[in-house]
């Protein structure tokens, strides 16, 4: 096995040597027996599984959220921008009109939490950055949304993980799952003050409100509106709630502040066009690991996006550590 580490976009060369020999290619889970997906490597397109291979207990010590899902696999979709969150049309036509009317006043978009983590910032960038009235738009992130997204970076597995459990000791000390999507996130906001305005706003909550019990969900989410609120009080500039959260949503609109619900897009059935790279990439980022199998199950390929020793510049930089199984070294050309 040879295992080289470079940036995400090796995959492409890697899937196009792979398609030589194997038109058809399965994505399987890399810590826990799960198929994702096949993935058609001469179409470039996807069709979902979601099929447990086996028993899925080992990582109960970690946490459900940490099991494989289907879940998974469309919001790498949705990140990679194969598919689209609904609500996302409806925004822009709002933003359109509201341009028309005002000759291009300037209008702030407050992002919610769960707006950064999903990927939905990517598309709102694109779209803004395509747009006439780019440089009347501000994205407005309450200062509640970094201490949720940071707090979330710094989840890591248990550092005593049961010595029974062999093949999953090396996980010890690395990010978990949510803090994998915070990496992201936090690379999407980086990405977005490229090229659009960003602004922070609200002032922090003190450590022992904000991770307390009795505060919880609720509070988080009443303080995240509650700063987009004041931005708008105090800049006279109208600003629109995002969020992908229908009950945030809902009580946004009953404390009067205008808000738009880019709900999360159902799991699609279908075959879905993807860029291969992208995709795998952010499956991998949210998963930890990939394999690649062919249709005989033969391992090809496996994709890491944690390991010992990983810097943060290398999540920002998008750099993955890769292994060429060497039955596939004669099949495969290596980059």
């Amino acid at each position: 096995m040879k295992t080289i580490h470079e940036n995400f976009k090796i995959l492409n060369s890697l899937f196009t040597s792979i398609s030589k020999k194997h038109e058809v290619v399965y994505i399987d889970d890399g810590l826990l027996p799960y198929r994702f997906c096949e993935l058609n490597l001469a179409s470039k397109t996807t069709k979902s599984i979601g099929k447990p291979l086996g028993k899925t207990y080992m990582l109960d010590d970690f946490g459900k959220r940490e099991m494989p899902s289907l879940s998974d696999y469309r919001d790498a979709l949705l990140i990679s921008e194969s598919i689209f969150a609904p609500g996302i049309n409806r925004l822009f036509e709002l933003i359109e009109l509201y341009m028309d009317i005002t000759s291009k006043a300037p209008l702030a978009l407050g992002f919610d939490t769960n707006v950064v983590l999903n990927g939905i910032t990517n598309v709102i960038r694109e779209k803004i950055k395509k747009s006439l009235w780019k440089g009347s738009i501000v994205i407005v992130i309450p200062t509640i949304v970094y201490q949720e997204v940071n707090r979330l970076f710094l989840e890591e597995y248990p550092s005593h993980i049961p010595k029974s459990k062999k093949d999953l000791y090396w996980l010890a000390g690395l990010p978990r799952k949510m803090g994998r999507i915070a990496i992201l996130g936090l690379g999407n906001i980086r990405k977005l003050r490229e090229d659009v305005q960003v602004v922070m706003t609200g002032e922090p909550i003190s450590p022992n409100v904000f991770l307390s019990s009795t505060a919880g969900k609720y509070f988080n989410d009443f303080m995240v509106r509650e700063q987009i609120r004041e931005y708008a009080r105090k800049t006279g500039i109208p600003t629109l709630h995002l969020s992908a959260d229908r009950d945030s949503i809902t009580m946004a609109r009953a404390e009067g502040t205008p808000s738009v619900l880019i709900e999360l897009p159902p799991i699609p059935k279908n075959e879905i066009h993807v860029n291969i790279a992208d995709f795998v990439y952010t499956l991998a980022i949210l998963r930890g690991v990939l394999e690649i199998r062919s249709s005989d199950s033969k391992k090809i390929l496996e994709i890491k996006t944690i390991w010992h020793g990983k810097k943060e510049a290398d999540y920002f930089n998008h750099i993955i550590e890769v292994s060429l199984e060497k039955m596939s070294h004669k099949s495969i050309k290596e980059p």
